[in-house]
C-alpha cells in the first residue's frame, strides 16, 4: 500500500510540521508478522523571504532570497515564474533567468537573480510578480508570491538654472535666461517662470 501510493499524508492549511512517523504491521502470505515497524516522514518548506522586493533600475540585478526550512537532509528544487505587471520582460527585465532554484543537502537559503535593464524614460514604480511552483522534495508555504517593485527616480525630469544670480542692465529690453532640463526628455514639459521684486 505504501509503495503503490495508497496511503496519503495530509497537511492542513496552517500546519507547520516538518516530520512525523507512524507504525505498521507487516504480515506475509504464511501469516508471519512483524509488529511496530516505523515509517518516518520528513519534509521541508520553501518560500520567499519577503513578499515585496524593491530595486532601482540602475542596479545590474535584483536579488531575491528563497528560503528552505524543516528537514534539509536531501536535495529540493522549486520552479520560479515571472508574471508581467507594469514592468515587461525584455524591456525592463531580462528574459533570461534561472527558472529553477535548487537546494543542496544542508542548504537553507538561495539567492535568485534577474538582470534589470536601465533606460532614460521615467516610469515611476513598475512591478512584476514572482511565484514559486512545482516543488520537488519540498512543500510550498507563504509567501509563495513576491512583488518586485522597480524604481527610477534618477530619470525623473528636473528643471533648474545653471546660475543662481544674474545681472542685467536697466536699459536692457530682454534678458535671456537658460533653463536646463535633466532626466527623461521623451515628453514635452513646460514650466512657468516669474520674477520677484
Amino acid at each position: 500500500d505504501i509503495d503503490e501510493g495508497r496511503i496519503q499524508y495530509v497537511l492542513f492549511k496552517g500546519d507547520n510540521a516538518t516530520s512525523d512517523s507512524f507504525f505498521f504491521k507487516v504480515i506475509d502470505k504464511d501469516g508471519r508478522a512483524l509488529e511496530n515497524q516505523p515509517f518516518q516522514l520528513q519534509w521541508c518548506w520553501v518560500s520567499f523571504l519577503d513578499d515585496r522586493i524593491r530595486g532601482n533600475e540602475t542596479q545590474e540585478v535584483i536579488e531575491v532570497t528563497v528560503l528552505r526550512t524543516g528537514y534539509l537532509g536531501h536535495t529540493s528544487a522549486v520552479t520560479l515564474d515571472i508574471t508581467e505587471g507594469s514592468a515587461s520582460l525584455g524591456q525592463d527585465l531580462s528574459r533570461q533567468f534561472m527558472k529553477q532554484v535548487t537546494f543542496s543537502p544542508g542548504q537553507s537559503e538561495r539567492q535568485w537573480r534577474v538582470a534589470l535593464r536601465d533606460d532614460t524614460i521615467f516610469e515611476r514604480e513598475e512591478t512584476v510578480t514572482l511565484h514559486l511552483t512545482d516543488p520537488q522534495g519540498a512543500l510550498l508555504r507563504d509567501p509563495r508570491f513576491a512583488t518586485v517593485a522597480i524604481h527610477d527616480p534618477e530619470d525623473e525630469s528636473s528643471l533648474y538654472f545653471l546660475e543662481t544670480r544674474m545681472v542685467a542692465m536697466e536699459n536692457d529690453s530682454v534678458v535671456d535666461i537658460t533653463v536646463h532640463r535633466d532626466g527623461d526628455l521623451s515628453n514635452d514639459l513646460s514650466v512657468l517662470c516669474y520674477t520677484r521684486n
